[in-house]
């Protein structure tokens, strides 16, 4: 039945008179009471000395932190610098001039690789590097085709006594 309903006015009247009651002086002195008692509890933390505590605590805790960090860099910068050696190792080992070191060399004409006897036929100079330095060579002859037979050595005379004998290899 809505006649028994309360109108909105009984409604608000009644929700003010159940505030109103909290808002009682004892009500509001208790009230004022847990809060200063709270504050109090606060301010006890806030003291000089124990913000001094916690200043330092953190304070280390930073330098710790900090000394980790710098440790932490160093190592890697040692572990990246040793990857970058081996590698460096590795290119050498790897490149042309390690070769030369094992008594080959290399030829050019100019800034190009030479790599057959025909090429090099073809051009005025070559240069030669060694493993101790370039040299250059020109005006050479052009080889005759296949390979050239070795030159016999020139006989000196008698063996003497001092020359080591080279056994027969057969």
């Amino acid at each position: 039945d809505p006649a028994k309903l309360p109108s909105p006015e009984v409604a608000k009247r009644n929700h003010f008179t159940a505030r109103a009651a909290l808002i009682r002086p004892e009500a509001l002195v208790q009230r004022i009471g847990r809060d200063r008692r709270s504050l109090d509890a606060h301010a006890k933390r806030l003291s000089a000395d124990t913000l001094q505590r916690q200043t330092t605590r953190a304070r280390q805790s930073y330098e710790q932190l900090t000394s980790r960090l710098a440790r932490a860099a160093q190592m890697g910068q040692r572990a990246r610098l040793d990857r970058l050696s081996a590698v460096e190792r590795m290119r050498q080992s790897l490149g042309y001039e390690a070769t030369l070191t094992r008594g080959y060399a290399v030829v050019r004409d100019g800034e190009a690789v030479v790599a057959t006897a025909k090429a090099a036929g073809k051009v005025q100079s070559l240069e030669i590097q060694f493993a101790d330095g370039r040299i250059e060579v020109g005006n050479h002859t052009t080889p005759a085709p296949g390979r050239a037979k070795p030159k016999a050595a020139a006989k000196t005379g008698p063996k003497t006594s001092n020359e080591p004998e080279q056994g027969d290899l057969f």
